[in-house]
């Protein structure tokens, strides 16, 4: 009987997580999932009070945000953390930090209950439970959930609890998800609507929405679609080192996402004079390359030489009618062509090439994807031949050191020879002594050549440098949503500040802490300047990150913003850190980030940069209060 009982429950169980996953796939939007959590969990497991409770990476607080049942103000008389302060000792801060379900079954008596008691029995709950959700190492908060029954919790329950409470971490994770996603093909398509409204006469008003909201929505699922498509690039690129594995994952993603004719790599050759096929997709590009296809960087009749020299991105939609179109034998179907230059820095490393069977395949959005997608490219090859050199200097240094070692043998065996025959051999002991110090002075200077020889090009590395573009990727991801909510107007420069070093604190690991001070200022920037200032304030946070927190938990950040007597503009970033190193405050020192600031402040922003340490890093920027659009 009992054993049939047993399965009864396990049935009843599993029909309950059946219909809760129902449910949840069902419903996509955040609201509703959390809604439908805390009901469920009361109406499927006869319970008298559910709640959801989240937290941030900003305090120990658990924000209630959600709740469901009989709760008549309960709520809004506790407050509840899970960090070790004694609001943190009860079920729902133990079952967060833990990642395990914790009952209190006995409200009454339990001390661990102290601080809440008073105002559960007051509600008539008598015993509850706190059930973590996480989604993968991430924890999102908890549901905590009440009975009127003493010891109403057992094990069992417990168990199909967490297993509801499992459902529904992934639940709202997806939700958010979604959710955030929406978020930004919404400020698409608000984009798009503006545009296309000031464009529009009055008479085709009707007509032009409609058709605008059917582009809409086909914008917005290539949006998404361009912007999962950038994710595994990037995720391609920050994988591999070897630039033979990436380009052909590179080349094989972009076809088959676009569903492209052909796409194929070329790269420059170390003369600068020819550009030879490095990979390409399909049986096609491997001839291409058996075949050592190449074209002449000067020559006129080819789109992807010309691409090259000019430093831009050509499209053409039908390469029949277009001049400097080269044909090829081996993709006799070619109808429409982009050629996209590789661009490290000022210097050209390559062309990106993609063709399609179709004409005028390739619209204004594919083209500001593929150039977004070459810069990366670039940056990846340029680090991939970085690691190579890195590995020949390397190699180039044992050798070394085994001719060192070769020459010291030789010289012991010189040295001993001679002391054997000294007697008898005296000219040829000094002979040996003088090839001993000229082998000796041969080492030392092919020591300090290789010194010489290594001192840029293997400090950097590759990781260093992918997590660095990240971090750019965000902070230009941070300006750009702070300009789409000022409608692409002036922006003040405090609040761009505050978002952008938000942003760039999210790299915190969890036990350090950066205090920010960014006081109110009237001054506001024009969008080109803020897309400048939000990458050098980037710079500026992640520079404090990785040096102000050496050693210690904390740091403080303190911004000012003042105009001079002309009104032009004075920006000013400091931190308690250990300061600028003698070199770079004469400049005459910069790595990747600090040439990035010069070059910024100095070309777009027509402005000045000075450091100093008055104490800590300090820079000051002063740049003009306005520049043309």
């Amino acid at each position: 009987m009992a054993q049939h009982k047993t399965k009864l429950n396990n049935s009843t169980m599993q029909t309950a997580l059946y219909h809760a996953s129902s449910v949840f796939l069902e419903q996509v939007d955040v609201k509703t999932t959390r809604q439908n959590i805390c009901q469920l969990v009361i109406d499927k497991f006869g319970l008298e009070m559910a709640w959801l409770g989240l937290v941030n990476e900003n305090d120990f607080n658990v924000h209630p945000v959600t709740c469901c049942g009989f709760q008549e103000g309960y709520l809004d008389s506790i407050r509840i953390t899970w960090d070790d302060s004694p609001t943190g000792q009860g079920p729902t801060g133990a079952a967060i930090r833990t990642g395990k379900a914790v009952p209190m079954n006995r409200i009454d008596t339990d001390p661990a209950y102290a601080l809440w008691r008073p105002a559960a029995l007051a509600q008539g709950y008598r015993s509850s439970a706190a059930l973590p959700l996480s989604y993968g190492k991430k924890m999102l908060g908890a549901l905590n959930v009440y009975s009127k029954s003493p010891s109403h919790f057992t094990p069992e329950r417990l168990q199909e609890l967490q297993s509801f409470a499992n459902l529904a971490a992934v639940a709202l994770q997806k939700a958010t998800l979604y959710e955030q996603v929406q978020h930004h093909a919404e400020e698409l398509e608000q984009r798009v609507s503006r545009r296309t409204a000031e464009l529009t006469e009055a008479n085709q008003i009707l007509e032009l929405e409609i058709a605008e909201r059917e582009r809409t929505e086909a914008d917005r699922a290539r949006f998404t679609n361009k912007l999962r498509i950038a994710a595994e690039v990037s995720t391609q690129l920050a994988a591999i080192l070897d630039i033979e594995d990436l380009l052909s994952n590179v080349v094989a993603l972009l076809q088959s996402r676009f569903k492209l004719y052909h796409v194929h790599v070329y790269l420059l050759d170390e003369s600068g004079d020819t550009l030879v096929v490095r990979v390409g997709s399909g049986d096609i590009g491997k001839k291409l390359r058996e075949q050592r296809h190449v074209i002449p960087l000067n020559r006129e009749r080819s789109l992807v030489a010309r691409a090259a020299r000019l430093q831009q991105t050509l499209v053409v939609g039908d390469v029949h009618t277009d001049p400097y179109f080269m044909s090829n034998p081996l993709l006799p179907d070619t109808h429409s062509e982009v050629a996209v230059p590789l661009i490290a820095g000022d210097r050209t490393l390559g062309v990106l090439d993609l063709q399609d069977n179709r004409l005028n395949r390739f619209t204004q959005s594919d083209l500001d994807t593929f150039s977004a997608l070459a810069g990366q490219i670039a940056i990846a090859v340029q680090n991939a031949h970085l690691f190579e050199e890195q590995k020949r200097v390397e190699k180039a240094l044992r050798e070394g050191e085994t001719r060192y070692r070769n020459l010291a043998l030789e010289n012991a065996r010189l040295l001993e020879q001679a002391r054997q025959d000294a007697e008898t051999k005296a000219v040829l002991l000094k002979e040996v002594n003088h090839r001993v110090k000229n082998n000796l002075a041969a080492i030392v200077g092919m020591l300090y050549i290789e010194r010489r020889h290594i001192g840029i090009e293997a400090q950097a590395t590759y990781q260093r440098i992918m997590k660095d573009l990240i971090n750019r990727i965000e902070g230009l991801a941070t300006v750009h949503h702070l300009l789409s909510e000022f409608e692409w107007a002036p922006v003040p420069l405090n609040q761009l500040a505050e978002q952008v070093v938000a942003s760039a604190l999210q790299a915190l690991p969890p036990d350090k802490y950066i205090r920010v001070d960014i006081p109110q200022s009237s001054r506001h920037v024009s969008p080109k300047q803020a897309n400048g200032l939000a990458m050098v304030i980037n710079e500026l946070a992640t520079n404090t990150i990785k040096h102000a927190l050496t050693g210690r938990k904390t740091a403080q950040i303190n911004i000012r913003i003042a105009e001079d007597e002309n009104k032009d503009i004075l920006f000013e970033f400091q931190d308690d850190g250990p300061g600028f190193s003698e070199r770079a405050l004469c400049l005459e020192y910069q790595n990747i980030g600090m040439y990035l600031i010069q070059n910024i402040v100095r070309k777009d922003l027509r402005g000045e940069v000075s450091l100093n340490n008055t104490p800590g890093a300090t820079i000051s920027i002063h740049f003009p209060a306005s520049l043309t659009l």
